[in-house]
């Protein structure tokens, strides 16, 4: 069978702002506070390693809202960076799959971030959810959540734009 991609929910204009804005208050902070310590010329060749994360940080932004997943043969392609990660259809417990609000089901919520990025509006990676289980999550809507929960205990929480024609898709496979 041939391989479909299924696009990420697009994060809201805050969260793909968002490292693009603290990039450019850190410039403006180290400016202002060079500025007004009226510090020589060499001085502010020490500031020097915030250009390039003045530069990396729009980057990033751009790159939240370009993530999707590809279900294949080989099976469920989350494509997310840093970490990138197939899981086997035979991995997931597609009986109890099921697309959920976390704003109706509060004990779902990502709590804790164990590794990842989470700026309003915007969650992924590893996270506690509050009812303690981890999950790995990437999270733009949080009214129409794909819940995958793994046979070996854990949890996939995905935005995807097509949930019910992913989860349909993936049953149809396994």
């Amino acid at each position: 069978m041939e391989a479909r991609d299924f696009q990420i929910t697009p994060p809201g204009k805050l969260a793909t702002l968002m490292p693009g804005l603290v990039g450019a208050a850190c410039l403006l902070v180290l400016v202002a506070v060079l500025a007004v310590a009226k510090a020589p010329p060499e001085q502010w060749l020490h500031a020097w390693p915030v250009l390039p994360a003045a530069l990396v940080l729009p980057l990033v932004g751009w790159y939240m809202g370009h993530r999707s997943v590809r279900l294949g043969d080989e099976g469920l392609r989350i494509r997310t960076f840093p970490w990138p990660r197939t899981l086997p259809i035979a991995s997931i417990d597609l009986a109890q799959a099921q697309i959920v609000d976390l704003e109706k089901r509060p004990e779902l919520w990502p709590a804790i971030k164990l590794a990842g990025s989470r700026v309003p509006g915007y969650r992924a990676g590893r996270f506690r959810l509050r009812d303690g289980r981890w999950a790995s999550v990437l999270i733009t809507d949080p009214h129409r959540v794909l819940m995958l929960p793994l046979r070996d205990g854990g949890l996939v929480m995905l935005s995807v734009q097509r949930a019910e024609a992913l989860l349909e898709a993936m049953r149809r496979r396994g």
